[in-house]
């Protein structure tokens, strides 16, 4: 939060914040659900936003149609591949400012109930 200071938010509503200064966003598992969010969110308030996704290109480039924010294919739990992906976008927009960790895995199954 440092690199981040209040002087550099204005206010439209009470519920809205603007960036004053160029924000480059990388948000992990953001091409969808809580993540997708996020991405618009940041878009609106200015921020340069890079959606990370894991796996269903299809949804990641009508993400992208929709929003008009970048979308990237990278496995968050390979580190090699998200230090790939930092340097790259360092390499094109000159910084990250901020990063959001969004993406998560659910195994979900289900409990078979033993009845007697």
């Amino acid at each position: 939060m440092d690199d981040i200071k209040l002087s550099n938010f204005n206010s439209k509503s009470k519920d809205e914040v603007v960036f004053t200064e160029d924000r480059i966003a990388l948000v992990s598992g953001g091409t969808r659900g809580i993540g997708r969010g996020i991405c618009e969110i940041l878009k609106r308030a200015g921020a340069t936003v890079i959606a990370g996704y894991a796996s269903d290109d299809e949804q990641a480039k009508k993400f992208t149609r929709e929003t008009n924010i970048k979308s990237i294919k990278w496995d968050v739990s390979n580190f090699q591949e998200c230090d790939n992906v930092v340097k790259e976008i360092i390499s094109e927009y000159g910084t990250l400012s901020i990063l959001v960790n969004n993406a998560g895995i659910t195994r979900d199954s289900t409990i078979k109930k033993n009845v007697n």
